[in-house]
């Protein structure tokens, strides 16, 4: 079987959509054509769509997970992105059963600010109507990690992804301290060179090479064209027609910049940014303690 042997798990919102670009970069590097396959949490589900309602596309089956490694030619890095898998205990389990030497690749985001991406995220995509973030923020506290009486989709929890420790006691113990990876969103975007370095010497590959970081991927905002981007979004005629015009590694960065241009950025108060940060501040002194890094700039203001 041809199956990956890295993952980059999450969090969502913490710059993995662009780490994922730059690993396809190197040259020993096989990341899956599909982005996100979420298969060690929809494996062998029969309405996978419930959980992830957005999805482009969810692999269920062994053999079509299997099928999108069926590229790899010389590359010895083989990955796959799919940054839901750090808060499933099914996904850490899974993988580790199929795959127990896989290296694990964790982005970092301060949780406030990874929630409001997520909600910025889904505002621009028109996933979510209510503009109220400190109240779909308090509601997903309550609803817990079921997403309440109405099964809110997984996209849809923001607070939720930012409680970490419980991940790292699982990964930890699954997977060892030295087989995982975490990188600081905030180093990754002062350092995006340096950091994808530090990540490349971690999966094995040569850590001399240069990525092209000058796009960034997934960016959050409001679009100031509707129409340009729904146009932007993937399998519309005017994605295909991009794709029939640009070799493939120029067409994700073509769409990116496109996107990214026609976002205006939402503002996070810096006042509610400090009374949503208390519902995590147990949490990250337990973060603190089981991964050894300083989290002290994320008890500051932004």
């Amino acid at each position: 079987m041809t199956l990956p042997n890295f993952f980059v798990v999450g969090v969502p919102k913490a710059g993995t959509t662009s780490i994922y670009h730059y690993l396809a970069q190197h040259p020993q590097v096989y990341m899956s054509p599909v982005k996100e396959p979420r298969f060690f949490i929809v494996e062998g589900m029969q309405d996978p769509g419930r959980l992830f309602p957005w999805a482009e596309r969810l692999v269920t089956d062994l053999t079509d997970y299997q099928g999108l490694f069926a590229g790899v030619g010389a590359e010895t890095a083989l990955g796959e992105a799919s940054p839901t898998y750090f808060r499933s205990e099914e996904a850490a389990q899974r993988i580790h059963h199929l795959i127990p030497d896989a290296k694990i690749v964790v982005s970092l985001r301060h949780p406030v600010d990874r929630a409001f991406s997520h909600f910025s995220h889904a505002l621009r995509d028109g996933q979510e109507r209510c503009r109220d973030f400190r109240a779909l923020f308090c509601r997903d506290l309550d609803d817990g990690p079921s997403g309440g009486a109405a099964g809110r989709p997984q996209a849809l929890r923001y607070s939720w992804y930012g409680f970490y420790a419980d991940s790292f006691e699982r990964y930890f113990s699954l997977f060892g301290r030295p087989r995982i990876k975490i990188v600081l969103f905030d180093d990754f975007v002062r350092e995006p060179v340096g950091t994808m370095r530090e990540i490349y010497g971690f999966i094995g590959v040569d850590d001399r090479f240069t990525p092209d970081v000058l796009v960034k991927h997934n960016v959050s905002g409001i679009p100031r064209s509707r129409l340009l981007h729904r146009a932007l979004r993937p399998r519309t005629p005017f994605s295909r027609a991009l794709k029939r015009l640009l070799p493939d590694e120029w067409l994700s960065r073509v769409r990116a910049r496109l996107v990214e241009s026609n976002l205006a950025p939402m503002r996070l108060e810096p006042e509610l940014r400090s009374e949503l940060a208390q519902v995590y501040r147990d949490d990250l002194k337990r973060v603190e303690r089981l991964t050894g890094l300083d989290l002290s700039q994320w008890s500051g203001p932004a």
